[in-house]
């Protein structure tokens, strides 16, 4: 996570001296090239905290007994996905975990 707009991949550097949000595609003030400044307020990222690999959750099927109320899960589907889940590329590494 960039600290400030100056040192945040999505920034575009523009002559003369300004600065361009990639993501959003407002222009910086001027004085926020300057390093010691925060992110802006408009800027859409935000922080995950320290973390484990994120991978994409694969959703299981649940129905819904009709005497009780209870949700029921096929076990199979929910094991298919487990082990689909386990093997699936991670979609942003670890933070903070050593190996």
């Amino acid at each position: 996570m960039p600290e400030g707009c100056i040192v945040c991949p999505f920034a575009e550097r523009m002559p003369p001296g300004r600065t361009r949000c990639l993501i959003t595609c407002r222009i910086l003030a001027e004085n926020y090239n300057a390093p010691s400044h925060n992110r802006q307020g408009f800027c859409p990222l935000v922080d995950l905290g320290n973390h484990g690999d994120l991978k994409e959750f694969i959703d299981v099927t649940t129905t819904v007994n009709e005497d009780d109320g209870t949700q029921e899960v096929n076990l199979g589907e929910a094991f298919a996905a487990y082990f689909k889940m386990r093997e699936a590329p991670v979609v942003i590494e670890a933070e903070g975990a050593e190996e």
